[in-house]
């Protein structure tokens, strides 16, 4: 007879397994042209990497979601993370700057595009794609110092806005992604 313990670590590895069966099943039903939708791609881009962040200002706990695609819109990874720190999870602007930090260790080659709902995230990369440096009076400083010194030493990270909620199935995987366990308690370790 199967323990506690065990009959949750077999729900959880079956849950696991029909989690990923749906997005298989969900990815093979995507279209490459709905992923690309309003998106343009700058020569020598690789991979388009879409990041979301999910959270009530003011809660202690929130999530992020990125989506890995290749420039033809073919989703490569696809992850989400609880963020059950506060200082991230409490402020909506520094939760989408985690995930554009996340987002960018996830691809060690550099040559990506951010795509983000979010038009400070996308303002400040594009400002460190062309060389120019943070103010220092910024807010998330602690987070861009380390965003920036990513980018400086590999070029190549660009960036694009692309309105939410506006048929862009990438970010609306990764708004999914970034909602998908809020209420799990785990916790991201870095």
């Amino acid at each position: 007879m199967n323990s506690p313990g065990q009959h949750k670590a077999l729900y959880n590895n079956k849950h696991y397994k029909m989690q990923k069966v749906l997005q298989l099943i969900r990815h093979a039903a995507m279209s490459p042209a709905d992923i690309m939708k309003g998106v343009h791609v700058p020569e020598g881009v690789e991979h388009l990497i879409f990041t979301d962040a999910s959270g009530d200002t003011g809660s202690a706990e929130a999530g992020i979601g990125i989506v890995i695609t290749t420039t033809e819109g073919h989703v490569l990874f696809e992850e989400s993370h609880i963020i059950s720190d506060p200082d991230i999870a409490k402020n909506t602007k520094r939760l989408e700057t985690y995930a554009a930090l996340v987002a960018i260790h996830r691809v060690p080659h550099h040559k990506v595009m951010i795509v983000s709902d979010n038009i400070n995230v996308v303002k400040h990369l594009l400002r460190l794609n062309a060389g120019q440096r943070l103010s220092r009076k910024m807010h998330n400083l602690d987070l861009w110092s380390i965003i920036e010194e990513s980018v400086s030493d590999h070029p190549g990270v660009h960036a694009q806005w692309i309105p939410s909620n506006a048929g862009n199935l990438g970010n609306e995987l990764a708004d999914t992604a970034a909602r998908k366990n809020r209420n799990r308690p785990t916790r991201l370790h870095s």
